[in-house]
């Protein structure tokens, strides 16, 4: 029997103990009655009323295999979803703590490392030394066999104070991801796979990927889903063009010379695009001073504009970094501070301000090119959906779940089960100074947190008096700590 939703099996969930077989006849028929009601008159905040369940109500589905496709799906103790750095290093972690199933899933090709991939020619801002003793930590990543093979090439020979290209670190975390997928301690790896909907099921998540299409069933999701970097909105660069400001992509700003090999170009496409052009870059974070660097380096008239109106710079302090996650470091920090108030201009800007008024001040400044490099956006999660115990009103009884804008220190975004990391949930740290930051990156601070992540979800499910324990233990390492 066809069914014109596929989630409507998903209300049938509470039949899986029992002889579905005899119900289905009369079950499906009042959900397909159900469904189409309220696809037509969809109630904010319900299942209904989600573009992901609209897309879903014009495709006809088989709902007795997509059911039992969800019944013979995969089972795992955790699924993490996103390919990149973070997501690669969370899957090292599970293994080096051991005692669990891991799937692995990436909507991009493995090979592509998230969106690192584009990016090999950038500086990196962690030193070399630090990222070394972060892949070392790791067994599942077998980084000193990888580096044996790279030799002069690999990370592991880079001057350790010093920081290098991206494309050291990526090559090391490609390494790393073909290692633990070749290792046979996974339960599922697939790329090219977007997770679109998460779905509670009695023993963990259905992970889908399609109509009718189960990846797996998770006990517990980790979401390493990165982002991209903000865009300007339309309404800025409408105002901007009709001030004939036009502008610039920041992949093309930040890595030149890896957009012209794309492009199969004989010519450098940034420096057609910049020379003795009058540049305003705006944001003065890594990716912004990084643009300026490259517009400047390319005969362009640069200036910075950013909320702080002065370039801010990471601190070596006793046993940890001021700004480590927001401060500018290494060979991009080294450039910022010969050339501010020299070869290039800074000044304060809002650029969340109204569009109209910040395109105004540029084109009053006399710019004739922008960068947009105001930060990155967290890529959209998966749909997560939660069924209840209303029997009769399937559709309405289906209830869509909106993350936290944050996860907090043990990346918490739903009931013990579902946590985030990496740049789309990056972990707010407190410094011994008070003030609150976020941090990302695959290095140590960022495997701890992930420490953090997995304890906090073994104490989740967890029984009160192992609860206990486990805080009895803690406190007894941070006193031995102390």
């Amino acid at each position: 029997m066809l069914c014109y939703c596929y989630c409507a099996c998903n209300a049938l969930s509470r039949l899986s103990d029992q002889d579905w077989s005899g119900h289905r006849s009369r079950e499906v028929h009042h959900l397909c009655t159900c469904i189409n009601e309220q696809c037509a008159q969809p109630r904010a905040g319900t299942m209904a009323s989600s573009p992901w369940w609209k897309k879903l109500v014009e495709t006809p589905v088989d709902l007795a295999q997509a059911f039992q496709r969800s019944a013979d799906a995969t089972k795992l103790d955790w699924l993490v979803v996103g390919g990149g750095p973070c997501g690669t290093c969370a899957v090292g972690a599970l293994l080096q703590r051991g005692g669990a199933s891991v799937g692995w899933v990436s909507k991009t090709p493995w090979e592509a490392m998230g969106w690192l991939g584009d990016f090999g020619e950038v500086p990196a801002n962690t030193r070399n030394d630090r990222l070394v003793a972060a892949f070392e930590s790791v067994d599942a990543f077998d980084f000193a066999a990888a580096q044996k093979r790279r030799g002069a090439a690999g990370l592991a020979a880079a001057p350790p104070a010093a920081t290098a290209p991206l494309r050291l670190s990526l090559d090391a975390l490609l390494d790393a991801s073909a290692a633990m997928r070749a290792g046979g301690r996974l339960g599922l790896a697939r790329d090219g796979v977007l997770v679109h909907s998460l779905v509670r099921r009695d023993d963990g998540w259905d992970a889908e990927c399609g109509v009718g299409d189960v990846v797996c069933r998770a006990t517990r999701v980790l979401l390493a889903t990165g982002g991209a970097p903000r865009e300007a909105s339309p309404e800025l660069r409408a105002a901007l063009e009709a001030r004939g400001v036009f502008v610039i992509d920041l992949p093309l700003a930040l890595a030149p010379d890896e957009a012209t090999k794309r492009a199969e170009a004989t010519i450098d496409a940034l420096a057609c695009a910049v020379r003795g052009v009058r540049v305003a870059v705006i944001g003065g974070a890594h990716s912004g001073m990084l643009a300026a660097k490259n517009c400047a380096a390319r005969g362009a008239d640069v200036c910075v504009y950013d909320l702080a109106g002065e370039p801010r710079y990471a601190e070596e302090r006793d046993g940890w970094i001021k700004r480590d996650g927001t401060g500018l470091k290494g060979a991009v920090a080294a450039w910022t501070r010969t050339a501010v108030g020299t070869s290039i201009g800074y000044e304060t800007l809002d650029a969340a301000a109204d569009p109209e008024s910040v395109a105004a001040r540029l084109a009053a400044d006399g710019a004739e090119a922008i960068v947009y490099a105001a930060g990155f956006a967290p890529a959209a999660p998966p749909d997560v959906f939660v069924p209840g115990t209303n029997t009769r009103d399937y559709a309405e009884d289906v209830v869509q779940v909106d993350f936290p804008e944050t996860a907090g220190r043990r990346g918490a975004l739903y009931g013990g089960s579902i946590f985030g990391a990496g740049l789309a949930y990056p972990e707010v740290w407190t410094d011994p100074d008070g003030d609150a930051e976020p941090r990302v990156g695959f290095v140590g601070h960022y495997l701890a947190h992930l420490g953090r992540i997995f304890d906090a979800a073994d104490e989740a499910e967890a029984p009160p008096a192992k609860k206990k324990k486990k805080r009895e233990k803690k406190r007894a390492r941070a006193a031995s700590d102390a």
